[in-house]
């Protein structure tokens, strides 16, 4: 392979890698801008929920909050679709602040932190991306073989 192909090839490795990172930061941003439709109220944490996960070959078991929060006077009760805790946590009692669906008050966001660090690190990844792509591209193009 010429040196220009490998620059090109290249290139077009950064901007598919780069349209990767796009299309999952548009993703979660999405997720994010459709809090903003959602009322926030807090719930309290009632008990958790346990799965058995398998990570670099070994088993061991992931527990979730389980929240129930009141709307126009009917409890709800959901499962954390966020992280979990490698150990049964102490939190039970404990309030965190959920988002529901005004109009389906089942339709529930668990929104945290570590979203907003991706959806940032998504579309830092996809500059990134691009500059390399440009630069490499660029690169191709001038050389000579």
């Amino acid at each position: 392979m010429s040196n220009k192909a490998a620059y090109i090839f290249g290139g077009c490795f950064f901007f598919v890698i780069g349209l990767v990172f796009f299309v999952f930061g548009c993703f979660m941003l999405d997720e994010q801008l459709t809090v903003s439709k959602y009322v926030q109220i807090d719930a309290v944490i009632v008990d958790h929920s346990s799965h058995h996960e398998r990570d670099e070959g070994t088993d061991h078991i992931v527990y979730n909050d389980i929240v129930e929060y009141e709307v126009d006077g009917v409890v709800y009760r959901k499962t954390c679709d966020y992280g979990g805790y490698r150990r049964e946590p102490d939190n039970i009692g404990q309030t965190r602040v959920v988002y529901y669906n005004p109009d389906d008050p089942t339709d529930v966001i668990f929104k945290t932190e570590v979203r907003t660090i991706l959806i940032v690190a998504c579309f830092c990844a996809m500059v990134i991306g691009t500059f390399m792509f440009v630069f490499l591209l660029c690169k191709g193009i001038k050389c000579e073989d």
